[in-house]
């Protein structure tokens, strides 16, 4: 778990469609440790772009899938994910201050000058976890496709052979 610049480069992605019987390798996601016996759950909803803000899944259309982790990395990944759902859950109520801040008929310039470096305070710790430390699996909907996201090139390709994906027939700069 880390830093890893390459995968900022170039993500390791995998594009299913909604309707594909996801598999994961009997193995820990985080450690590779085989027949982990335990399971964290990911979830993606619509739209994405509010999941990536805030942490938090809204939408009518969402999906969730049970990731293998031994009993210490799954531990650990639901204890991140609970975190990461507080810092977003405190960077939404501090954009509804800074919007109601904003927009009350009775604030000054003030109100905007308190209410924005709060917002930027309350975003910051959120955004530099979820790129120093990103999940081992992560997931998005884009269209009708699930876009799964691997820290780990191993994983990643173990990913591809139980869903029997065959890299030639991804799309360019995928592979």
């Amino acid at each position: 778990m880390g830093l890893n610049l390459e995968m900022l480069a170039s993500p390791l992605e995998v594009r299913l469609p909604v309707s594909h019987e996801v598999r994961f390798p009997c193995e820990c996601a985080c450690c590779a440790a085989p027949n982990p016996g335990s399971w964290v759950t990911i979830q993606a909803s619509r739209p994405a772009m509010l999941r990536a803000l805030t942490g938090l899944s809204f939408g009518k259309e969402g999906y969730s899938w049970r990731v293998p982790h031994c009993a210490r990395c799954g531990a650990r990944a639901r204890r991140m994910g609970s975190l990461l759902h507080v810092l977003g859950f405190a960077w939404f109520l501090g954009a509804i201050f800074l919007a109601l801040a904003i927009t009350h008929p009775l604030s000054r310039g003030w109100a905007v000058v308190a209410a924005l470096p709060l917002v930027v305070a309350l975003s910051l710790p959120l955004m530099l976890w979820m790129v120093l430390f990103p999940p081992a699996v992560d997931v998005l909907l884009e269209d009708r496709e699930s876009v799964f996201m691997f820290r780990d090139a191993g994983l990643y390709e173990r990913f591809k052979q139980v869903n029997a994906l065959d890299v030639a027939s991804e799309p360019e700069g995928q592979t």
